[in-house]
């Protein structure tokens, strides 16, 4: 009696189990799931298609080690864009994309000896991040940065893509920067960067500057410094880096 109602008990398990199974595979199988609301109040990307999933992400915090970047009243540029890349790096994990940082710790990248120059040693540094997008084979490169200037005046992100660079670049940019501002007060555009930012220039997938803001201005040097905020900024850069991915993709490029 105890074998019969075991194997009652299966066939009942079986009928339950196998229509749970299938709409989660029916689920999982959705390109893009309804927009709803995040902690922030905005509305999520769109879920990735599995053709995105282990595409390679390369984010690159800039500056490091002896090079501070933008350093006013003992808060340096590198520390923040290392904090807010950690942050970009978590999601995009979540998200199913493979993802390096090019630093993720306080440290340049130069190869240079002991004792060189900082003006040297910085030029090195920037040589060998611009060549780790084709090194790793990243398919998006997104370089992490915090503007400053003598004017208190200045704020706002705002997103650089080289002119004479991988065309998607452009396209990436404005993206980006569409993203942003949905989670910013800016009111800027995107824009060329100059002909000698390099580390654009030679990568051979889509590539970007984020200026995350400006340090200079002391509204945002102390928005940059909340936690709250700095996720706001990685979940921008995340829309639009998952925007930008779909639509390639839809479009075939």
């Amino acid at each position: 009696m105890r074998w019969c109602w075991w194997l009652r008990w299966r066939r009942l398990g079986r009928l339950l189990w196998t229509p749970l199974v299938v709409c989660a595979v029916a689920l999982a199988g959705l390109e893009a799931a309804s927009p709803r609301e995040n902690i922030f109040g905005l509305a999520d990307v769109p879920a990735l298609s599995q053709a995105l999933a282990g595409k390679l992400i390369l984010i690159d915090p800039g500056h490091g080690g002896p090079d501070p970047g933008i350093t006013i009243n003992g808060l340096h540029e590198k520390t923040l864009v290392l904090q807010i890349s950690f942050r970009l790096k978590g999601l995009l994990q979540k998200a199913g994309f493979r993802v390096l940082m090019t630093r993720e710790s306080d440290k340049d990248l130069s190869e240079a000896e002991a004792g060189t120059k900082l003006g040297k040693r910085k030029n090195n540094d920037l040589q060998v991040r611009a060549e780790m997008p084709k090194k790793v084979g990243a398919d998006i490169f997104l370089s992490v940065h915090i503007n400053g200037i003598g004017s208190s005046r200045w704020d706002g992100t705002q997103v650089f893509f080289h002119p004479d660079g991988n065309p998607g670049g452009r396209v990436f940019a404005k993206v980006l920067q569409e993203e942003l501002l949905k989670v910013s007060h800016s009111k800027r555009l995107d824009r060329p960067a100059e002909l000698n930012q390099l580390i654009l220039h030679y990568a051979p997938c889509p590539a970007a500057t984020a200026e995350l803001g400006f340090l200079s201005n002391p509204t945002e040097r102390r928005l940059l410094q909340d936690p709250v905020y700095q996720a706001k900024l990685a979940w921008g850069l995340y829309s639009g880096i998952v925007r930008f991915m779909l639509e390639s993709s839809q479009d075939g490029k």
